[in-house]
């Protein structure tokens, strides 16, 4: 890490085996080594060029590392040291590009960003891929992807079901989600052949020419095609299942709130208790737990909110 000895120093005083601010150090080093200056020592303004870069999507990972350098900063100029400044002090917020790499704003958006990875239009396995992230945005957990049959997608009702519950299907999606649907066949098309496949036998969904992939298949796979596709500037944006699954229910919440209903997230943090198995015996505690989460899903809402759709409320 860059200043080794000051850092070290602050670590000594706060906890000498705290991880996560250890990790914060080495994610802001090459731009104190960039600046030849130590980040305690910065304007806002330098700082806030980088903040995008060093915290994450969700506003719990922003406030946990920007209070982890806030706190820093604090003790510099507490310690008077040389050319300690409060620039760090005023960031109050950012993160914003990073909600614009990782998330999208629209079922067109991610159609758009879908036909930077794939060819448009296309009756390849690459509709697998699609239809992958369309069911994530429509809100279905990733486990039960691969399990969704083609007779439960209606597309006279534009909604999809699945164990009792229905999930819409945008416009945007019906190409993919028609070939995996409806076609029995599968195309396989690059710069020399073109050669059509039978799928397995059978009435899942996402099934392709050789097996029925698992979610985790599609996973690794999508992320092949996603790191290529920023190597070769097509795209600067990462959408995996949760960020497509993120955008797809602040996109409901959006649409809601447009209609005059308030955003809430009690139901997305009762999800996110089941799926990480809060051990909470007491409902008392249990409630205020959901509460808690529910409030940091509106704060990324509003952060996305303020990337897609600024000044509409």
């Amino acid at each position: 890490m860059y200043n080794e000895e000051l850092k070290m120093r602050y670590l000594d005083v706060k906890n000498p085996n705290d991880a996560p601010t250890k990790l914060v150090f080495e994610a802001i080093s090459k731009y104190e080594e960039a600046w030849h200056a130590d980040i305690c020592t910065r304007s806002k303004e330098d700082i806030q060029e980088i903040i995008d870069n060093i915290v994450g999507m969700r506003s719990s990972s922003f406030l946990q590392r920007v209070n982890i350098l806030k706190d820093y900063v604090r003790w510099c100029l507490e310690q008077g040291v040389p050319g300690a400044t409060d620039g760090m002090l005023h960031i109050s917020q950012a993160g914003l590009g990073k909600i614009a790499l990782q998330t999208v704003g629209s079922p067109l958006h991610l159609k758009r960003y879908l036909n930077c990875l794939f060819k448009p239009d296309s009756e390849g396995v690459d509709c697998i891929y699609k239809s992958y992230l369309w069911l994530a945005y429509s809100g279905m957990r990733e486990s039960d992807i691969t399990k969704v049959e083609t007779n439960c997608v209606d597309f006279d009702k534009m909604i999809i079901k699945f164990n009792g519950d229905e999930y819409p299907i945008y416009k945007e999606s019906i190409q993919p989600l028609e070939v995996c649907a409806q076609s029995p066949t599968l195309v396989y098309e690059d710069d020399i052949r073109y050669k059509i496949y039978q799928r397995v036998e059978g009435n899942l969904l996402l099934r392709g020419y050789r097996a029925v992939p698992s979610y985790k298949t599609i996973r690794s796979e999508l992320s092949r095609h996603i790191k290529r596709a920023i190597e070769s500037n097509k795209t600067k944006q990462s959408i995996s299942y949760f960020r497509a699954w993120i955008s797809g229910v602040f996109y409901r919440t959006y649409e809601a709130e447009c209609a005059g209903i308030p955003p809430d997230f009690s139901y997305v943090a009762q999800e996110h208790m089941i799926n990480k198995e809060y051990a909470i015996n007491e409902e008392a505690k249990w409630i205020a737990k959901r509460s808690s989460l529910a409030k940091g899903y509106l704060s990324d809402y509003n952060r996305w909110k303020a990337v897609y759709y600024a000044n509409v409320f």
